[in-house]
């Protein structure tokens, strides 16, 4: 609980004040109702020989406590609870209205990180849609950012679709949460407010509504994707990941009988350059793509940490976002049964990078424990460094983007004294991309120094990394053999992105292993 910022009061300290009476409020009422509270319930839990301002502290400063309890419940599964939320049978076309997976209800509709986060599957950003299958499409006559218009008995909403590849056919999904008119500078009218589809009864049951009555409607809404800014046509871009070993992928069969099936094909790389020698930290990130689940939990950390701004639809539909590192969602298979391939790519770090050599000022160089630098004062904007990445990983500041975006309300307190104090607010006209969060590899390093013991790398942990829900980033020195990074890199499912351009990256990614069902029957 903190002192209230400029001329305001927390609700929760209006309302003690109105259970307590006239002229009971002052700043701190929340504050100690609430440590009374946990004086009076939790604390004698605790059987602890501490006064409650210790344990107070202690719980302050760790974030969490662990109360031995258990439930008398009865808590097994009972199948009949979903009739009420999934009726049997449905008439005409069924609309599933789910909570947006970023801004919830709405509630977090101003904040423009959250709306600025691709969808994971549909990559859309800033908007809701109405999702359909191709068929459902086609039948309805209809293409990517046409309107369409949906009535039901409780009310009727014009809705721009989005054709979304494994969507059950008659069925429409729509997110909820968007279209407010009163959110603030960064979530007023944005989407479309489809809680005129929901009946009354849907606050507490099913929100996936039968017997819908859809057409098309004139004119076009067009929705901003951040997945194929650079693809050049349908063809080329058919199952290109696999074609370019960009994703690489097996079945648990085929790892069984061959481990290393992925490494048959040697390559012989030839390069002009003598190779650095790393006697020190080296460092490397590896990443599992068995374990990620393309929630975009690494690029809300990212963003937060450093300092990454927010563009706005207009732009991100120009492909200029600026996110350090991204989820791109790759298709194989077809339309009607696709295979979804999730790859986290951010800067590789090469020790040979394309970037580095084009750079007329060199603004971007390596470091002696191989980080791929970028100097924001020396950089003058020619974007060569972007122009020569196989990878497509660096951002340019074409506008002062926190003045751009919604008439300067990132530039306004207190929202300009969110950014972290321990990284660069960038300028305009300048090349950033992922730094490895150097800013927490030398608060680790200046504590070593501090103490006098060697910097280890374990004890380093990127944003992303510490963001990941399910531990499939790894980071540290590839130069210690006991590392969990080290052991990465050496694992048989070990792979790098384009390993043919020799840029030689220091993220490893472990190729996914799918458990195919046809596999298991023979």
């Amino acid at each position: 609980m903190i002192a209230p910022l400029y001329d305001t009061r927390q609700k929760e300290a209006v309302l003690l004040s109105w259970i307590q009476g006239k002229d009971s409020y002052k700043e701190t009422i929340y504050h100690e109702y609430l440590m009374a509270h946990w004086e009076k319930t939790l604390f004698p839990s605790f059987n602890t020989r501490t006064e409650f301002k210790t344990f107070w502290y202690s719980a302050l400063h760790d974030g969490v406590i662990t109360l031995d309890e258990r439930g008398n419940g009865d808590y097994r599964f009972k199948g009949e609870a979903l009739a009420s939320v999934v009726p049997a049978s449905f008439q005409g076309y069924v609309v599933g209205l789910t909570q947006s997976y970023y801004i919830g209800d709405g509630a977090f509709a101003n904040n423009g990180w959250l709306q600025e986060l691709p969808h994971p599957i549909s990559k859309v950003v800033w908007d809701n849609y109405a999702s359909l299958s191709t068929k459902t499409a086609k039948d309805l006559g209809v293409d990517m950012n046409d309107r369409i218009e949906i009535t039901l008995p409780q009310g009727k909403q014009i809705v721009p679709v989005f054709i979304q590849p494994g969507q059950a056919d008659g069925y429409i999904s729509i997110e909820l949460g968007y279209g407010r008119t009163n959110a603030g500078p960064i979530g007023s009218d944005v989407g479309v407010d489809v809680n005129v589809l929901l009946p009354k009864s849907s606050l507490t049951g099913s929100r996936i509504l039968g017997g819908a009555t859809v057409a098309k409607v004139a004119g076009t809404y067009v929705l901003s994707t951040t997945q194929e800014h650079h693809s050049l046509d349908d063809t080329f871009v058919k199952d290109l990941h696999l074609k370019r070993e960009v994703v690489r992928e097996g079945t648990l069969l085929q790892y069984e009988k061959d481990p290393n099936f992925l490494h048959h094909e040697k390559r012989e790389l030839f390069s002009i350059h003598t190779e650095v020698e790393y006697k020190g930290v080296k460092w490397a990130m590896a990443i599992d793509l068995n374990k990620c689940i393309g929630c975009n939990a690494c690029v809300a950390g990212c963003n937060v940490e450093n300092n990454v701004p927010v563009v706005g639809k207009e732009q991100v539909a120009k492909g200029r976002e600026m996110q350090w590192i991204r989820i791109d969602r790759y298709y194989s298979g077809t339309a009607d049964a696709p295979v979804a391939s999730h790859q986290p790519m951010l800067c590789q770090h090469c020790d040979q990078a394309p970037c580095e050599n084009v750079c007329p000022v060199v603004a971007t160089n390596h470091s002696p424990d191989g980080l791929n630098q970028m100097v924001y004062n020396r950089c003058v904007g020619t974007k060569y460094c972007s122009n020569n990445c196989p990878y497509k990983v660096r951002r340019f500041n074409f506008f002062n983007w926190r003045d751009h975006v919604a008439e300067g309300y990132y530039e306004q307190e207190p929202v300009n004294l969110m950014h972290n104090p321990e990284v660069t607010v960038r300028s305009r006209g300048v090349m950033e991309k992922c730094t490895f969060c150097v800013q927490r590899i030398m608060e680790v390093r200046e504590r070593a120094v501090e103490q006098g013991i060697p910097l280890k790398g374990s004890d380093v942990k990127t944003a992303c990394q510490d963001a990941c829900p399910a531990t499939a980033i790894v980071f540290g020195d590839m130069n210690d053999p006991d590392s969990e990074v080290a052991a990465y890199r050496k694992h048989n499912l070990g792979y790098h992105v384009l390993e043919e351009t020799n840029a030689r990256p220091n993220v490893t990614y472990l190729a996914k292993l799918r458990n195919i069902h046809s596999e298991n029957l023979t």
